[in-house]
């Protein structure tokens, strides 16, 4: 785990400490770096090295169909019009290379300043880097489920098939019980369908029913309650001008 006592200061936080443990590995040492509470490894290592050199990219990053552009991730524009692949985004939750690349990648983003989401800092670095960088189209190495509502997940000969395909990893909100959790509609609990992907990975040891982080939604009602303060002072304020003006009007008159 990268960065467990480190103080939380936005995505920033975690670009830096990704920078950071990069510069530390061997400099040819492949590197998976993987959200840590929302991420699981489906398989074993075989193959992963293999396939990893078969692409011969720098950079490879998961693709998700589903993402609120401009928000939290963008769309990299000119790495999709050099390949001619459109409509994908950028998914953080799985990044792979070579610690010296990614350390490049890393301090390139936090040095050009772009560090308010390090989604939209991939998607901007992959558009100045077009032809180091793979998006896993076809779920090779990671599966994103941003909305954790994909059914076809079968098991097959003990192995986990999504689509027919074997990623290494999968990605998917349930496991999560810190601050994107209310934006994913979910309470703590895994998905039905991704239930039996729990059980198959840890057996007995399944646990279904993850804690709630409840300060997430004192947070949120503190949030819904200013809103509403900040909308009845601003309502306030025009009915005053109105009738200031008013007032004003009928003087004239």
């Amino acid at each position: 785990m990268i960065g467990r006592s480190v103080r939380w200061e936005g995505w920033i936080t975690r670009m830096m400490a990704y920078r950071d443990f990069c510069k530390q590995r061997p400099s040819d040492e492949i590197l998976v770096l993987l959200d840590g509470y929302d991420v699981l490894c489906l398989r074993d290592s075989d193959g992963f090295k293999e396939t990893f050199l078969r692409i011969d990219k720098k950079y490879v990053f998961g693709c998700e169909d589903v993402c609120a552009e401009y928000i939290n991730c963008r769309k990299p524009k000119i790495w999709q019009n050099h390949y001619k692949i459109y409509n994908k985004f950028i998914n953080g939750g799985c990044i792979i290379g070579r610690a010296k690349d990614l350390f490049h990648l890393y301090s390139w983003c936090i040095d050009n300043n772009y560090t308010h989401d390090d989604q939209m800092a991939l998607s901007v670095f992959m558009d100045h880097h077009p032809k180091d960088a793979y998006l896993d189209l076809d779920n090779v190495f990671v599966f994103n489920d941003t909305l954790a509502k994909r059914a076809d997940i079968t098991i097959r000969q003990n192995k986990l098939l999504i689509s027919d395909t074997e990623p290494y990893f999968i990605h998917f909100p349930g496991l999560m019980i810190y601050n994107s959790l209310p934006l994913q509609g979910s309470t703590g609990d895994i998905p039905e369908n991704y239930k039996k992907v729990i059980a198959h990975l840890l057996k007995e040891e399944a646990i279904y029913d993850y804690p709630i982080n409840k300060n997430i939604y004192i947070i949120s009602s503190i949030l819904i309650y200013t809103l509403i303060f900040i909308i009845i002072i601003i309502c306030i304020i025009f009915i005053i001008v109105f009738y200031v003006k008013y007032k004003n009007c009928k003087k004239m008159i």
